[in-house]
C-alpha cells in the first residue's frame, strides 16, 4: 500500500471518465504531481465501478494511492488503498473494520459541527469542504474549519477543497491546511498548483 501524502488530493468522477481514456487521465495526474486519488462512484452500479476502479488501479500503478468513495466493501475486494466517506455515508467505525489494517480512511467534514465530531471517528485524514460541498468561499470558513477539527482530533491530517487557482491553494496552506484537494477534469493543469503547495509548505516550515 502507497503512503498517506495528502499535498493534493484528486477526486475523480468514474461515472465521467471514459474507459478509454483512463490511460491519459492516469498519466496527467501523476505528471501533474496529484498525490492522491478519491475515486467518486455515484450512479454507478456495484459491477460497473468494480470493472472502472479496476482500470483506474492498473493505469495509477501500484505506488499511486487510490481510494474508493464511500466503497469499504469495493476497496478490500478490489485491494485497493482505503476508502473516503461523505457524512451519509455508514459509520466510519464500521467501515474502519471492514477495512482492516493497513488501508486508508478519510472523512469529509462541511461545517464546524461536523469537525467537533472527528473526535469520535478513527479516520486517517479530514478533507474540509464548506456546506453542499463545495469549496470553502472565505478564508474565515476555512479557519473555523480547521481551527476546530485541530482542536477535535490534534495531529489528523487535514486537506481543504479549494478552487484550481494557486492563489487559492496558498491561503489554504498558509491557513495550516497539509494538503489541497480538487474535483478532476482533464483540461486542469495541475504542475502550477502542486508547485503552489509544495512552495507554501516549505514557507511554513520556516517560520518561527
Amino acid at each position: 500500500m502507497a503512503a498517506l501524502d495528502l499535498r493534493l488530493l484528486c477526486v475523480v468522477d468514474l461515472a465521467r471518465a471514459a474507459p478509454d481514456d483512463v490511460a491519459s487521465e492516469a498519466e496527467a495526474l501523476r505528471a501533474g504531481g496529484a498525490t492522491l486519488v478519491v475515486a467518486g462512484l455515484s450512479g454507478l452500479t456495484g459491477r460497473v465501478a468494480a470493472e472502472r476502479l479496476r482500470l483506474w488501479r492498473r493505469a495509477l500503478g501500484p505506488d499511486h494511492m487510490l481510494l474508493a468513495g464511500g466503497r469499504a466493501d469495493l476497496a478490500v475486494a478490489l485491494d485497493l488503498d482505503g476508502v473516503q466517506l461523505a457524512q451519509d455515508d455508514p459509520n466510519p467505525h464500521d467501515v474502519a473494520r471492514a477495512l482492516g489494517r493497513g488501508r486508508t480512511l478519510g472523512i469529509e467534514l462541511r461545517n464546524p459541527g461536523e469537525a467537533d465530531e472527528l473526535v469520535r471517528w478513527r479516520v486517517d485524514y479530514a478533507l474540509l469542504l464548506a456546506e453542499r460541498g463545495a469549496a470553502p468561499q472565505d478564508l474565515a470558513m476555512l479557519d473555523r474549519l480547521l481551527f476546530r477539527a485541530r482542536l477535535a482530533a490534534p495531529g489528523t491530517p487535514l486537506a481543504a477543497l479549494v478552487r484550481p487557482e494557486p492563489d487559492e491553494v496558498v491561503r489554504a496552506i498558509a491557513a495550516g491546511a497539509d494538503g489541497v484537494a480538487l474535483p478532476w477534469q482533464p483540461d486542469l493543469r495541475l504542475a502550477p498548483l502542486r508547485n503552489a503547495v509544495d512552495e507554501a509548505l516549505a514557507r511554513r516550515s520556516t517560520r518561527p
